[in-house]
């Protein structure tokens, strides 16, 4: 394993469409040297498992996840939210989204539906 110093750091996730690619996500870890301005790739992954990133802070005395809070614009009236895990597309005001997430969180049932002047058209 290489420890280098770098001024800045990439990490670009592809998502190969070809069907005949050789895998779904190609991975480039690239880097600028210090002092320098060029661009070297370190290395290139490839996987056909999505990537996901994970961030986290040194405290110390121990290393916690790092948990990202992005405020919400308040003239924001329309938001898309997707699920991973069972592919639901959420949408709505935030409030709205969060009932609906709460509400599967419960075992109910949430349809997607159209943002209408009136609200929600089911």
């Amino acid at each position: 394993m290489s420890i280098i110093k770098a001024d800045k750091v990439e990490i670009e996730i592809q998502e190969q469409t070809d069907p005949e690619a050789a895998n779904q996500y190609m991975t480039v870890v690239s880097y600028q040297p210090e002092g320098l301005l060029s661009k070297e790739i370190i290395t290139l992954l490839l996987s056909d498992t999505k990537p996901f990133i994970k961030k986290t802070i040194d405290l110390g005395n121990r290393v916690v996840r790092k948990e990202e809070n992005v405020e919400v614009p308040k003239v924001q009236k329309d938001w898309f939210v997707g699920n991973n895990i069972n592919d639901k597309i959420y949408t709505g005001s935030l409030n709205e989204i969060k009932d609906k997430l709460k509400k599967d969180e419960d075992g109910g049932r949430c349809y997607r539906t159209k943002l209408t002047p009136d609200g929600f058209d089911v």
